[in-house]
């Protein structure tokens, strides 16, 4: 059964392969006005909607998961087409797109790695295979790989606390990921996960040592969370922050 899914995950790379040659699709720009509203620009092309829908991802993330590396998929498959696919999505009625365009053009313009992409799709052991490719190169690339921003989505690891997978964030701290990393829209990893409101995220990013100023908690305004029993302290008589010696995880 494993076996079935390798393969079955690289008759999707060698058909993604193919994009650009006998298995062109439509871009929507090249479909009709009249016809946005209900029309699918996969529908003559199953197998690239199937893989669309992450199901190479999820053949190529069994078969890792089960014995088989996928490093050749990791290595080889056509990350770019795949998030060009994500243009395909099925319009729903009134010309609404079903998925997230904005995510997939940040991705696009800000040349998402195989790591963000594979962290979104929260396929936990082909990030850690990436993880473990990458690795391979100098000290210097690989920190630049696993840190690397995207735009407005920031790092892998902010992207895995949208998702809230605390597997995927222990997975990366512990390969090398800066648990503190900065980015300028989302602070840090921790200030997003307090932001989105990620129980779990907070928990353990703060068992990994993230950082617990005071100051990143009114930086998000003070949806903190009380993730270890604290109590949130009374303002004082001006209503200002609380008192000096709290950190986030008194604060609720």
């Amino acid at each position: 059964m494993t076996e079935s899914h390798a393969r079955l995950a690289r008759t999707c790379q060698r058909y993604v392969d193919n994009l650009d040659g006998e298995h062109h699709t439509p871009r929507p720009w090249e479909l009709p006005n009249d016809a946005i509203d209900d029309f699918d620009a996969l529908k003559a092309t199953p197998l690239l909607a199937y893989i669309r829908d992450k199901g190479a991802f999820l053949h190529a993330e069994i078969a890792d998961r089960n014995g088989i590396p996928q490093t050749d998929f990791c290595v080889n498959f056509d990350f770019d087409a795949y998030l060009a696919l994500q243009e395909y999505q099925r319009h729903e009625p009134g010309g609404s797109l079903s998925f997230d365009s904005e995510k997939v053009r940040t991705m696009q313009d800000h040349a998402a790695t195989s790591l963000h992409i594979l962290v979104d799709s929260q396929m936990e052991s082909l990030v850690q295979r990436v993880l473990q490719i990458n690795a391979n190169y100098d000290e210097q690339t690989f920190e630049q790989y696993i840190n690397a921003v995207c735009g407005g989505l920031g790092t892998a690891l902010h992207i895995a606390v949208e998702r809230n997978n605390t597997a995927i964030i222990r997975a990366l701290v512990t390969s090398g990921a800066h648990v503190d990393v900065h980015c300028q829209h989302l602070g840090t990893p921790l200030d997003y996960a307090m932001i989105l409101e990620r129980t779990e995220s907070v928990e353990v990013l703060l068992q990994l040592g993230a950082a617990t100023t005071l100051e990143s908690s009114r930086h998000q305004g003070r949806k903190i969370l009380n993730v270890r029993g604290g109590r949130e302290p009374e303002p004082n008589a001006e209503g200002s922050a609380p008192a000096e010696g709290w950190s986030r995880t008194n604060l609720h």
